[in-house]
């Protein structure tokens, strides 16, 4: 069945301009100005970040990708970092997620100490928006062929699914190149309050596996990140996160980038288009601001999860891991 919303606005001001939108907009437009403003003025030599092209879309425009990590250290230094990857926009009306994607953009840019310690334990591959034409011509879900991307992971057309056919593409040569530890594709959510992140488990490996072969992951270790984003943000929900597959979602880039390339930490990072569901915000709509702050509260996720890389360890991923441990035995 389909549906119709009918409402009506009164407009008080002769020749006023007045916009109406699903969330606060967020063009092709202005992704090509982030990108400009992310590398102007720095010195070739000294940039973190470079931007080449993906692929031409079907209606020829140009899809940005991102290699973003420390121009500093030896090469066998460069060569020993880990790998991660972060996506969004694939849903061209999810525009919250570009704003969560300018947060984590603008951290991993910056100066700060955090930021330059990310930089120098991973290189990030990063399309900002996976879907550009959907975007430029105000589709909600699909591409201009009317496919939802999304769900074109397993089998994608270079012809039909161009986006998601070239992503995958470099995906497998960075799996390739070196082990790549996350994979996070973010989304806008039409239904669910909060922020909270979709994963896989082991029960699926179990179920879904025609080899047979031991699961290459570790029980519930896909869900320590999304534990360590309670710690850097009250915005993020644990208890709306979800670790399991449907069938529904076996074509999407999560679940591929779990089952096919091996990567445990494959989420969704899902963020209302509605606002807070609980705490003192309840009801409220997310801000701007606050959509930005959830692309740095990932970032400073990140930094706490990589105590398990460091050479000095401290101990500080393992006591994370026990708490987190604790929890689940309790529940």
């Amino acid at each position: 069945p389909l549906f119709t919303l009918t409402f009506t606005m009164r407009f008080e001001h002769d020749a006023d301009k007045c916009l109406l939108a699903h969330c606060f907009p967020f063009s092709y437009s202005d992704l090509v100005r982030e990108l400009e403003g992310l590398e102007a003025g720095v010195p070739e030599e000294d940039r973190c970040v470079q931007t080449s092209e993906l692929c031409k879309t079907i209606a020829g425009n140009s899809c940005p990708l991102l290699t973003i990590t420390s121009p500093r250290g030896t090469e066998e230094e460069k060569a020993r970092r880990k790998g991660i990857w972060v996506s969004a926009r694939v849903h061209p009306g999810e525009s919250n997620s570009s704003l969560i994607m300018k947060g984590i953009l603008d951290f991993l840019a910056g100066s700060s100490p955090e930021a330059e310690l990310l930089l120098s334990l991973y290189v990030f591959v990063v399309v900002p928006m996976l879907n550009p034409d959907g975007v430029i011509n105000g589709h909600y879900r699909c591409n201009l062929l009317g496919f939802d991307l999304n769900r074109q992971w397993k089998d994608p057309s270079e012809k039909e699914h161009v986006e998601i056919y070239s992503a995958k593409e470099v995906l497998r040569a960075f799996c390739a190149e070196r082990e790549v530890i996350m994979f996070v594709d973010i989304h806008g959510h039409s239904v669910k309050h909060n922020v909270f992140m979709y994963g896989c488990d082991t029960k699926y490996w179990e179920r879904n596996n025609a080899s047979g072969g031991a699961c290459p992951h570790e029980q519930y270790a896909e869900r320590v990140f999304p534990h360590m984003m309670t710690l850097t943000s009250t915005t993020f929900s644990l208890p709306d996160s979800h670790f399991v597959a449907e069938k529904s979602k076996e074509r999407t880039g999560r679940v591929i980038a779990w089952r096919e390339f091996g990567i445990t930490n494959a989420f969704t990072l899902e963020a209302s288009l509605c606002g807070a569901g609980d705490g003192k915000r309840c009801s409220a709509q997310y801000t701007e601001a606050d959509l930005q702050g959830m692309g740095r509260a990932f970032c400073l996720a990140l930094t706490m999860y990589s105590s398990k890389y460091l050479e000095q360890e401290d101990g500080m991923y393992q006591a994370h891991v026990q708490r987190f441990l604790v929890q689940v035995r309790e529940e």
